[in-house]
C-alpha cells in the first residue's frame, strides 16, 4: 500500500465512504446505534410518564444531560484523547477543528502511531466515558441519574463515529502493520512491510 493521505478537510468525506463501505466494526456501530435509539425512545416515555405524574426532575436531568453534551461533553471526549496520547509519550499532542466544519480533534505535530497505539487513543473516550456513565449513578446511589448519564453515553457514542470509521479502516488494513502520523493538517497512513 502506497502513503496514503487524507486532508483533514476530507475526513466528513471518508468517514461517509468508510460507512458505505460497511466494514465488521461499523456493521456493529451502526446495530448498536439501533438499540440506542430504542433506549432513547424508551427514556423518553419514561420522562413523559413522570411529567404525567408531575415529577420533573428526570425532565430536569434529561434537558442538562442534552445540554451538557451538544457542550461540554465535546471538550471531554477530545481531552481524553489527548490524555492517551500523553499516556503513549507524546508530548506533541494538540488540539485542532477542521475548518468550515463541527469536527474538533487531537492530533501530534509528528509523532508516528502504530495501530494498536491508534485503536488505544480512539476508543478511550468510548470506554471511560460509557463507564463513567454506568457506574455514577450507582456510586451515587440515585439511578435518578441515568437520566442525566444515558443520554450523554449515547450522545457520546454517536459522537464517536469518525474514531469508529477510521478504526474500521486500521483493523481492514492490518492494524499490526499500520504507522499513522499526521503534519500539516493532513493525515498519513502507510503500511510496513511484514
Amino acid at each position: 500500500m502506497p502513503l496514503q493521505t487524507i486532508k483533514h478537510s476530507d475526513v466528513n468525506s471518508f468517514i461517509t465512504d468508510r460507512f458505505q463501505k460497511n466494514g465488521r466494526l461499523l456493521k456493529s456501530y451502526s446495530r448498536i446505534e439501533y438499540i440506542q435509539l430504542l433506549i432513547l425512545l424508551l427514556l423518553i416515555v419514561k420522562v413523559s410518564n413522570s411529567c404525567y405524574h408531575q415529577e420533573y426532575s428526570a425532565l430536569f436531568l434529561l434537558g442538562v444531560s442534552i445540554y451538557f453534551s451538544f457542550s461540554i461533553l465535546i471538550i471531554i471526549h477530545e481531552i481524553i484523547h489527548y490524555l492517551g496520547y500523553i499516556i503513549l509519550g507524546k508530548r506533541d499532542a494538540y488540539f485542532g477543528k477542521v475548518k468550515k466544519a463541527m469536527i474538533f480533534y487531537v492530533t501530534t505535530h509528528s509523532s508516528k502511531l502504530n495501530g494498536y497505539q491508534y485503536l488505544f487513543i480512539s476508543m478511550l473516550p468510548i470506554v471511560l466515558i460509557t463507564l463513567f456513565c454506568i457506574i455514577f449513578p450507582i456510586l451515587y446511589n440515585d439511578l435518578q441519574l441515568y437520566y442525566f448519564t444515558i443520554p450523554v453515553m449515547l450522545c457520546n457514542y454517536s459522537f464517536s463515529k469518525g474514531d469508529f470509521a477510521f478504526c474500521d479502516y486500521v483493523l481492514e488494513q492490518g492494524i499490526s502493520s499500520l504507522i499513522l502520523w499526521n503534519k500539516q493538517e493532513t493525515i498519513y497512513i502507510q503500511k510496513t512491510e511484514k
